[in-house]
């Protein structure tokens, strides 16, 4: 799927020389959901919160919160979903939407 870019280091989509930067979003898109604190019962996509759910956790309850972030993301269009660790222990988002 393409759209807007986001950058996570800055918080903000990104704009180049006055022209908004669009790129390939699908990946972007199962980190945002995965991310944000928004959340509804009746909207599952609109927030796993993986980062206020994993602070303080046990290793071993980490993975739940994981696949619910998965979950969430499968049930906003994405397949293919991997929400998980690297090796180097950073977060790695990937799925595939639709055009």
């Amino acid at each position: 799927m393409t759209g807007l870019k986001f950058d996570f280091d800055i918080g903000d989509i990104v704009i180049d020389q006055g022209h908004f930067v669009t790129a390939n979003i699908d990946n972007q898109n199962v980190a945002l959901i995965s991310l944000s604190q928004i959340c509804r019962l009746t909207r599952p996509e609109l927030g796993a919160q993986i980062g206020a759910r994993m602070l303080n956790r046990k290793p071993v309850s980490v993975s739940a919160v994981l696949v619910d972030a998965e979950r969430q993301a499968k049930s906003d269009g994405a397949t293919n979903v991997f929400v998980g660790f690297s090796d180097s222990n950073s977060l790695i988002f990937r799925g595939k939407y639709e055009d």
